[in-house]
């Protein structure tokens, strides 16, 4: 999450709820497939609008 926020230049603070939600399930969707999340990853499904 920490590198998510700092690729788009972000703070915790500046997250609403549901994009809170979205980059978290990202991660833990990931994570049980034993894949390791990346930035590059998430930009494959997500664009900040």
């Amino acid at each position: 999450m920490a590198h998510i926020l700092q690729f788009y230049g972000f703070h915790i603070s500046q997250m609403s709820p549901p994009g809170m939600v979205r980059v978290r399930h990202f991660e833990f969707l990931y994570r049980s497939h034993g894949i390791e999340p990346t930035v590059e990853k998430f930009r494959v499904f997500y664009q900040l609008i």
